[in-house]
């Protein structure tokens, strides 16, 4: 009950709570039934003789108000705490669905066929757009998937599923153009878009050499995709463009600056279409899920036997695009923050900085010590140098000591 694909986290203690102990359905009628001890007095001091005679000779209630005058008698000491939980429990169900119709623009949609539907999946190849291909076939064969990935497929597709994989470097602007051809041709409008194909590379802002790659892929190549096949979309006013985040949109992340950068853009223009697509396209249909998510396990961040802790998790492929295939299946407009602490920390986003800093400390700390870990073995440009951060340190000096050259020069 209190576990996951994750093991003993936050979430999977929490979850459960909030779904029972923090359900309306659940803690009104504790506080109801609490509250009559109070209630029922009052009720019976306001009804007129009369009334409560013919109540009373009544079968149906008799019994009933037999039960009630007694429990007049008693009062719980929890009657005042079930109520308050009642209470929160009615303002975070009120809080979900006005955030629920806001981010929908108070419009359904009820047009969805899955066997009609065609899901377009960047970096389909393997990581978290193999699961998601993989769990939409699942839930219905025939709903056509197509796969576009410059590299070639590391799964083998079921024999009766309707997969199509078309070979594109999506940082090539033309050859986005050419493949949106092709997909038109073979298979149809994408009705649903995931933009999930992405690359990481580590380095610090002084020595990363791959800074346009990563922005190119993690943010050109997205809105390059959007606007391919967001056309078609607005005309139908039916669709669903799926962005996979980042925590480090949130809490940049060192030593992965362009990354971060490129990822907070991608949240930018994911709700900066939004505002287009209900104000200047009139397409108020056209559903949008942004997935915001802390250290996966993919092929691209491999953590090995790590699982992380128990408030910030290592997630798992599959809890990730169970949650996206669940979002796009709802039809609905959505943010899905994993693990829960992501909502909590991009709240306080906005706050002071006092208040803010302390998560940016921690999640540097957590970088160094993670990287540290990870290269633990001589640096081979820094023969004697243990760790990694040794090697950094001569890597510092040896710039500390070109610096004041120049300067003497």
């Amino acid at each position: 009950m209190f576990s996951s694909r994750e093991g003993v986290t936050m979430d999977s203690v929490l979850r459960p709570l909030r779904q029972w102990l923090l359900a309306p359905s659940t803690t009104i009628p504790v506080a109801v039934a609490l509250s009559l001890p109070t209630i029922v007095p009052a009720i019976i001091d306001r009804l007129s003789p009369d009334a409560l005679v013919s109540i009373a000779s009544s079968p149906l209630f008799s019994r009933f108000l037999d039960t009630l005058v007694d429990l007049s008698g008693r009062k719980s000491p929890f009657q005042k705490p079930a109520c308050i939980i009642a209470a929160v429990a009615v303002a975070l169900a009120a809080n979900d669905y006005v955030v629920s119709k806001t981010a929908n623009n108070w419009v359904e949609d009820r047009s969805w066929d899955w066997e009609k539907e065609i899901v377009l999946i960047t970096g389909g190849s393997s990581g978290i757009g193999a699961s998601v291909a993989q769990r939409f076939i699942s839930k219905n064969p025939l709903t056509r998937v197509v796969i576009v990935d410059s590299s070639p497929l590391t799964w083998t597709p079921p024999p009766d599923s309707l997969v199509h994989y078309y070979e594109c470097d999506i940082t090539d602007s033309d050859a986005i153009k050419d493949v949106g051809d092709r997909v038109r041709q073979d298979v149809g409008h994408p009705t649903v878009l995931f933009n999930n194909a992405g690359i990481s590379r580590s380095g610090g802002v002084l020595e990363s050499e791959h800074d346009s790659a990563v922005i190119q892929t993690n943010l050109t190549a997205q809105i390059l995709m959007t606007k391919e096949f967001l056309q078609e979309m607005v005309i139908q006013d039916h669709g669903h463009i799926v962005f996979t985040g980042s925590f480090s949109s949130i809490i940049p992340m060192p030593r992965l600056a362009s990354y971060s950068a490129a990822k907070a853009g991608l949240m930018a223009f994911h709700q900066a279409l939004q505002m287009e697509l209900k104000y200047f396209y009139n397409a108020p249909r056209v559903r949008q899920t942004l997935g915001i998510f802390s250290f996966v396990k993919t092929p691209m961040a491999d953590f090995g036997k790590a699982r992380g802790s128990f408030v910030l998790p290592f997630l798992d492929v599959e809890s990730v695009s169970e949650r996206l295939v669940d979002g796009v299946y709802s039809t609905r407009s959505s943010n899905i923050y994993m693990p829960g602490l992501v909502s909590f920390v991009t709240a306080l986003r906005g706050g002071p900085e006092w208040l803010f800093r302390p998560f940016l400390t921690m999640g540097a700390k957590g970088s160094r010590r993670l990287l540290e870990k990870q290269n633990s073995k001589e640096d081979g440009r820094f023969p004697g140098a243990k760790t990694y951060f040794e090697a950094e340190r001569e890597r510092a000096a040896l710039r500390k000591q070109r610096i004041e050259a120049k300067a003497k020069e």
